[in-house]
């Protein structure tokens, strides 16, 4: 074949090489396209880089004379070409490849290559709004060169997991590889826009299907190629999943395994929240000895918390509210009411149809409502100025009972944030905010976090409930060392609420303002907390009951991350540090759990029924991680 170089091109090459190494000059070629041609110390600029950078003595005529030439397209020949080559593979889903993390088996050992590549085609969400075609490849291992008996069946490897049958294995090595995250399934999506998401979220809510109308709109505006627009329910499929694994990890797994079928994630995290609950408690209730002190005035890191409820965040639930529960910690039965989603058409879940039935009754009789609306407010007229010059709290916090059989949503949540403004424990509400569900949250954390919280503690409703603990300790409240550290805490009205206590006893021994402990202290913390989840009311209140209580896990675990200045990726060694607590989650302790999963699995498949029904066991998850360990060194 003749050449297709001129001589007088190749010797204008020779020339050039002769002064400089290829590298040499594809490097000042490519920086000089990056820096302004107005810049008077450009070709200053280049020189100084390329000398430090490649060790050299080129001087600035030197590098004056091979970018005037190159720079001009009508000579020849030119090494870079003049088109763009990103607007010619942008179409082609080969020039957006998704690699293995590993290509070697960790169950055999094999080094595995392009005879055991499989491929997938996928559509790539991007965090400027295009949607594009890129090819997922993957590996498969037999084991067909391990003579060993007892290996297992074969097993694929993916970007960001390992495949084993119907499990998928995820760990801090895989999870974080690769510019692309794949969770299974026909999309992909780029790590910059899911971090981009999660930092957004945490300081401006934002919705699944904003987010994804947002995104679509930016393509639109910007004349960005979509090969499909950005499909709501697929992008926070696997945004959801993505940060549950990776805070899973975070909260010291080694390993995380998932079921094959993304469609089945709910169910295995919803079944996984208990465990996951209690080392988020166990975590920042010890933040101050596991991450270090936060940066507040007189060292006062976790000197005292705050516990109090919230009502902005209603979600809808069962209209139920007689479900019972057998606590440890109580000597009678403790009513937390229904916590799932009410069926489509009905006010009631698909478990307590048959309440809807019962509770129906004939329309009362509209004069006689009237007639009952004025006695009861002439009563009221009577009765109102009572409460001045009381000489009792008047700031209990449970509604009556007829109020909270008739209500469709839930009450809110109570959560325990520390003065640095650390949530440490939190819990939704069904009924309403009664002393015994605030007690259980309370001693549910003491148990969890190992005696590390806090001595000293602000409740807005504190006078009942020291009085309620004094007093019941060792009789409705069961005698335990959780229940006598409460007894001993030293608990206060916070400031913000101060003002409505007006009870002789409550004067003497709950004011903020007549002890040292409370100098310096931020006893409103949890008010603080408040009035930025307030603004995420909205999108709790669409959750259903599946959803609801790890997007409120992800989402205080995430807020606390960015108050601590802590990277999500960071693992903190803690699952065989964290005690049980059977009650930690009260709808997961409930004695319903098992009918709930007889529900659930006559949609779904057996792995569901049993991931549901069965209770966690700290050590088979250990051994399950061992397995998989090795992956995430």
């Amino acid at each position: 074949m003749s050449s297709r170089t001129s001589e007088f091109d190749m010797q204008v090459l020779i020339n050039f090489y002769r002064l400089f190494h290829p590298s040499e000059i594809s490097f000042i070629l490519d920086l000089n396209v990056r820096l302004s041609k107005l810049d008077p110390t450009r070709i200053n600029f280049i020189t100084e880089n390329l000398r430090q950078i490649f060790n050299t003595q080129h001087n600035e005529s030197d590098v004056r004379a091979l970018i005037s030439f190159f720079s001009n397209p009508h000579n020849t020949p030119q090494i870079k070409p003049t088109f763009n080559l990103d607007s010619i593979l942008l179409s082609h889903a080969q020039a957006h490849p998704i690699e293995p993390f590993t290509e070697q088996c960790p169950l055999c050992n094999c080094t595995l290559n392009s005879d055991h590549v499989y491929k997938k085609n996928v559509f790539i969400y991007k965090n400027n709004g295009q949607v594009i075609k890129g090819v997922v490849h993957y590996l498969k291992c037999d084991h067909s060169n391990n003579h060993k008996k007892n290996v297992n069946g074969p097993i694929r490897i993916y970007p960001n997991y390992i495949q084993e049958k119907n499990i998928r294995n995820y760990t801090s090595l895989s999870i974080q590889h690769g510019l692309y995250i794949y969770l299974g399934g026909d999309y992909a999506c780029e790590r910059e826009l899911v971090e981009r998401y999660t930092s957004d979220l945490v300081s401006t809510p934002h919705s699944w299907q904003k987010q994804a109308d947002s995104l679509n709109n930016l393509a639109f505006s910007t004349a960005r190629s979509q090969a499909t627009p950005f499909n709501m329910r697929r992008f926070s499929q696997l945004v959801f999943t993505y940060k549950i694994i990776e805070m899973d990890l975070c909260l010291g797994s080694t390993n995380v395994a998932t079921p094959k079928d993304i469609d089945e994630f709910d169910l295995w995290a919803w079944s996984e929240y208990p465990r996951l609950l209690s080392r988020f408690i166990y975590l920042w209730s010890n933040h101050r000895t596991l991450i270090g002190a936060c940066n507040i005035p007189g060292d006062k890191c976790s000197a005292c918390f705050t516990i109090d409820g919230h009502q902005k965040a209603r979600r809808r639930v069962c209209r139920s509210k007689q479900v019972n529960f057998k606590s440890s910690d109580f000597s009678e039965p403790l009513v937390i009411g229904c916590w799932r989603t009410p069926i489509r058409n009905s006010l009631y879940c698909e478990l307590h149809q048959n309440d809807e039935k019962l509770t129906k009754a004939p329309r009362t009789n509209q004069k006689h409502t009237h007639a009952m609306k004025l006695r009861n407010s002439r009563q009221w007229q009577r009765q109102k100025n009572i409460f001045f010059g009381a000489t009792n709290c008047s700031t209990t916090k449970a509604r009556s009972e007829s109020y909270i059989n008739k209500c469709s949503r839930s009450f809110g949540l109570l959560a325990m944030v520390t003065n640095c403004r650390v949530i440490i424990s939190f819990s939704e509400i069904f009924r309403s905010e009664t002393l015994r569900e605030i007690i259980q949250l309370l001693i549910n954390t003491i148990r969890i976090s190992d005696n590390a919280l806090p001595k000293i503690a602000c409740y807005d409703d504190g006078c009942h409930l020291v009085r309620f603990v004094q007093r019941h300790v060792g009789k409705l409240i069961t005698d335990t060392p959780a229940s006598n550290t409460l007894k001993n805490t030293k608990f206060y009205i916070d400031k913000a609420h101060w003002k409505n206590h007006v009870g002789t006893w409550c004067k003497e021994n709950m004011s903020p303002y007549a002890t040292s402990d409370l100098n310096m202290i931020n006893t409103q913390s949890a008010e603080q907390l408040f009035s930025w989840l307030k603004r995420y009311a909205p999108i709790i209140s669409s959750l259903g009951w599946l959803k609801a209580p790890l997007y409120l896990l992800v989402l205080f675990h995430y807020k606390n991350l960015w108050t601590c200045k802590v990277r999500p990726t960071r693992h903190f060694d803690i699952a065989n540090m964290v005690p049980d607590s059977a009650t930690i989650s009260l709808p997961h302790a409930a004695n319903t759990l098992r009918t709930t999963s007889a529900v659930s699995s006559s949609n779904s498949d057996g792995y569901l029924s049993q991931a549901a029904t069965t209770k966690h066991d700290p050590s088979s998850h250990t051994v399950n991680e061992n397995k998989w360990a090795q992956m995430s060194k």
